[in-house]
């Protein structure tokens, strides 16, 4: 499979009839296909690869990748993401996600969903550890002591060469120790605290403040990084 997601600036309009081998009937009704749309549609057709965002139907404000910072607060769709023309069913949607922090840029974040199903590679050679420090107690350290003598006075007669002997060793050792103190169990660390958890949900609140000031009267809201500060202070 192979995804690919860039800025290309390139608008690739709704001419379905013309680029039905790359493109779906859901492009942005009326858009112009700019020369860097014609190029990018052009490629799609050489490499076998389809524009995910124009086979589905969203309302447009779902289609925009960018809103120009102009009087005129052009909106335009020019990102997007491309996928092998054999794998586009298993892409389940593609489209704007307008709710994404977008405070330092221009652009939207775009996301596509792609369902498929992976082989399960079985990991043969993984390393189990015993919980050492259970030898700490005597009466475990004591039974781990006879059970790696016993071990060493069964395999006597099987010495061979020095790797040999240090397979051994090691073979003994490891079951010996995993059969008195059992495997170590791993402890995941927990880095997303509370102070942390905390500090997102005020981050998208002030988010969403944000993005509703102006909807009313037209004004433009003006986000700056003060706005982050208020509530780390």
């Amino acid at each position: 499979m192979l995804v690919i997601m860039d800025d290309f600036n390139a608008r690739v309009g709704d001419d379905y009839e013309t680029w039905k081998e790359v493109m779906g009937k859901c492009g942005i009704i009326g858009e112009e296909t700019t020369d860097n749309g014609l190029r990018l549609l052009e490629f799609c057709l050489v490499h076998n690869l389809s524009v995910t965002s124009t086979f589905f139907s969203h309302k447009n404000v779902h289609k925009y990748t960018h809103y120009s910072r102009n009087k005129e607060g052009t909106k335009s769709q020019i990102d997007h993401i491309l996928i092998n023309r054999r794998w586009r069913t298993s892409v389940e949607d593609t489209r704007v996600y307008r709710g994404a922090d977008f405070m330092n840029t221009d652009h939207r974040l775009l996301l596509s969903k792609i369902k498929i199903k992976l082989k399960v590679m079985k990991n043969d050679n993984k390393v189990v550890k015993a919980d050492v420090v259970q030898l700490q107690n005597p009466e475990k350290r004591i039974d781990f002591e006879l059970k790696l003598a016993n071990k060493f006075a069964s395999l006597k007669d099987e010495a061979g060469n020095l790797e040999k002997n240090w397979e051994i060793l090691k073979e003994a050792t490891t079951s010996s120790a995993l059969e008195v103190c059992g495997k170590k169990k791993q402890n995941k660390k927990r880095w997303f605290n509370n102070e942390v958890e905390s500090l997102v949900e005020k981050k998208v609140k002030l988010f969403h403040k944000w993005q509703t000031i102006g909807k009313g009267d037209g004004q433009t809201a003006n986000c700056s990084n003060t706005t982050y500060m208020e509530y780390r202070e």
